[in-house]
């Protein structure tokens, strides 16, 4: 089959099948819980990279400018506004965002993990027995489970603030040798973003796949990821590029509400970042069905005559 067949054949699945799993309905669910787990989930790495780095320092700061590039303004205002109180008293911050977390992040990470096995058509092994004691199992593990994702978020940060130092110093020794060396001269204001964007990228698109590994209840081989995490990354840096550029204003329609309009941008930030989200998920769902690792064996000549129709249902 002719590759632009292909991707035809696979956007063509990807957006029925995104339709018939209600994904706008999921969204919705999606950024209700996550506007209660957005402010203890931010406000915990805050706390873990004040221990190792102390408040008020660079590095600090650079995830405070980080917030501020990937959230609309209107939404960054309320989320900035809600973290200054908080860390009015930062030791008594830290210790009501632990405890909060454990109840309210699992929220938003156990209606993410619903929503992807009801695009992988599968249930939690958990949820299969009914009785009391498994219940109490599968809501620990949700606790337990937000918290090792917040954790390795707080590491990722960690890590992309040191590869933007490694960058800088790397930067900083090539212009010294070029200097010393009379090689032409290094453009710093341009190359640093590419640099800096591209870690961000490369670092963006491993999350996503780490989370289409883990998130549905089923094994999901790393062949069948690469593509819908490299697509699901496109399109998030797509949509905070138009969101950075006024393309999609999505402050000036709820500024009249005031803060409850900050409310709402950021919601339906949530919201569009969740629809991209899922149509990764459903593409990396087809992608494996098709191409991958799930695809079915080549058909009979008997069962050639199978209506494409019924494929599509079979797939689905």
């Amino acid at each position: 089959m002719p590759w632009k067949s292909r991707w035809v054949k696979l956007i063509g699945r990807t957006c029925l099948k995104w339709q018939q799993d209600d994904c706008l309905s999921m969204g919705a669910a999606l950024a209700y819980y996550a506007l209660f787990s957005l402010f203890p989930i931010i406000l915990v790495i805050l706390s873990i990279v004040g221990i190792f780095i102390g408040p008020n320092t660079y590095a600090y700061n650079q995830i405070i400018v980080f917030t501020s590039q990937a959230l609309p303004p209107d939404a960054f205002e309320v989320v900035q506004e809600t973290l200054l109180r908080l860390h009015e008293d930062s030791t008594g911050a830290s210790i009501v965002g632990f405890i909060v977390l454990l109840f309210t992040a699992s929220g938003f990470f156990g209606a993410l993990s619903r929503s992807f096995d009801k695009i992988w058509r599968t249930e939690s092994s958990l949820g299969k027995r009914g009785h009391i004691v498994w219940a109490v199992v599968n809501v620990v593990w949700q606790r337990l489970f937000a918290f090792i994702l917040v954790l390795s978020s707080t590491s990722l940060i960690f890590l992309s603030l040191l590869l933007n130092i490694a960058i800088d110093m790397f930067l900083a020794i090539l212009e010294q040798f070029s200097s010393q060396l009379a090689l032409p001269p290094i453009d710093q204001v341009t190359l640093l973003p590419w640099l800096q964007w591209g870690v961000s990228f490369v670092l963006l698109t491993l999350v996503v796949m780490v989370l289409f590994k883990v998130l549905p209840s089923t094994r999901v081989a790393w062949g069948d990821i690469w593509l819908g995490a490299l697509v699901t990354a496109l399109l998030l840096v797509g949509l905070q590029q138009l969101i950075s550029n006024s393309v999609i204003s999505l402050g000036s329609r709820f500024r009249s509400y005031g803060v409850i309009g900050g409310v709402m941008v950021l919601m339906l930030w949530i919201y569009l970042t969740s629809q991209v989200f899922f149509f990764g998920g459903e593409l990396t769902y087809v992608y494996a069905r098709l191409f991958g690792s799930r695809r079915p064996p080549p058909m009979d000549p008997e069962s050639a005559s199978v209506s494409d129709g019924e494929r599509v249902d079979s797939l689905t």
